[in-house]
């Protein structure tokens, strides 16, 4: 058991040394204006199917996702710190950041239609994010961490 232990300690450290080298790699990967505006335009889409308002994009929010962002690439283990916004995240091995989108919204499954049901809440959390009516403002980042893995974030905002 002693060996068992201590070699499940050398390779948590090695995986935890490798993913350090890569994060310590990373780089913020700017998202173009057609990007910004088609995952406003997804969003929507979902937010029209219950009736919630149109959300916009900030760049204010978007600034805050990017320091997040930054902060996670440079430290492996997720920040718990999300500067009072709503946060959704995702791991992509490309930069097509709508699966993100599209697998938070599969959650719809599990959503009632009352988010006051704590106990199952996250099975939903980041499909109620998308629909949320009090969250209007939306921002995004993403960074390329290792060839073919990408880290994506949307923060969300009253």
């Amino acid at each position: 058991m002693i060996i068992t232990l201590l070699w499940m300690k050398k390779i948590f450290l090695l995986v935890f040394c490798l993913l350090n080298t890569m994060l310590f790699y990373a780089q913020i990967v700017s998202l173009s204006k057609s990007q910004q505006e088609r995952i406003v335009e997804i969003h929507n889409f979902y937010r029209r199917q219950v009736g919630s308002d149109s959300m916009i994009w900030s760049d204010q929010v978007e600034q805050k996702a990017r320091m997040w962002l930054n902060h996670y690439i440079r430290k492996p283990l997720i920040p718990r710190n999300h500067y009072g916004y709503e946060q959704n995240f995702y791991l992509l091995p490309d930069t097509n950041f709508y699966k993100a989108i599209r697998s938070w919204a599969q959650e719809q499954v599990f959503y009632n239609g009352d988010y006051s049901d704590s106990a199952k809440a996250y099975l939903y959390q980041h499909y109620y994010r998308i629909i949320n009516p009090q969250l209007r403002r939306i921002g995004c980042a993403s960074a390329r961490v290792v060839d073919g893995v990408y880290v994506f974030v949307c923060f969300y905002s009253h």
